[in-house]
């Protein structure tokens, strides 16, 4: 079973970002052959190869995985319940500040630092920088998802029993 993080975003909007990330489809491959392990890149990969030359299609929604996280105690543990009404209370409104997340949830201020980083390391949330150089928490994905099975990692020929899968923008440094 896989945890599958999802951002909903345009083609367009993904092909940005993804020449953001690798430049051009070259240095893409290069990513994905020298990181087999990072399936979400593939999965990105894949997609890039098949909208880029489409033009008509950049306006249409899709979906993309951020991250693929193997179902283990582990990563079941990130998902407590205060941890669940943060992302709950990302995807109801923006908050200015970390400060101002934690004095909402009644929570203290180094301990939703502490899950943000975490759903940071996930592709869950990023921050953003606003007045005064203060980090701004902002929610990425629009679904999380429990599958059931394997489908992706045996369409992409992963090894079995990996370790934790992550899909962040710092795993792209080229």
């Amino acid at each position: 079973m896989m945890i599958h993080v999802e951002q909903r975003l345009t083609v367009a909007e993904f092909l940005a970002a993804m020449r953001k990330k690798y430049r051009d489809i070259h240095h893409f491959r290069a990513y994905v052959r020298a990181h087999p392990r990072d399936l979400a890149a593939k999965l990105d990969l894949e997609d890039f190869e098949s909208y880029v030359d489409r033009p008509e299609l950049q306006s249409e929604t899709m979906e993309r995985a951020v991250s693929l996280i193997p179902v283990t105690d582990e990563a079941l543990s990130a998902f407590t319940r205060q941890r669940l009404a943060m992302l709950e209370a990302l995807a109801q409104g923006r908050f200015g500040s970390v400060r101002q997340l934690a004095a909402h949830l009644g929570r203290d201020v180094h301990n939703i630092h502490a899950d943000l980083q975490l759903f940071r390391k996930l592709g869950i949330v990023e921050f953003e920088r606003g007045p005064g150089n203060r980090r701004m928490p902002r929610l990425v994905a629009h679904s999380i998802r429990i599958l059931v099975g394997r489908p992706s990692l045996e369409r992409l020929d992963a090894p079995r029993g990996m370790a934790l899968l992550v899909h962040t923008d710092e795993s792209h440094e080229t």
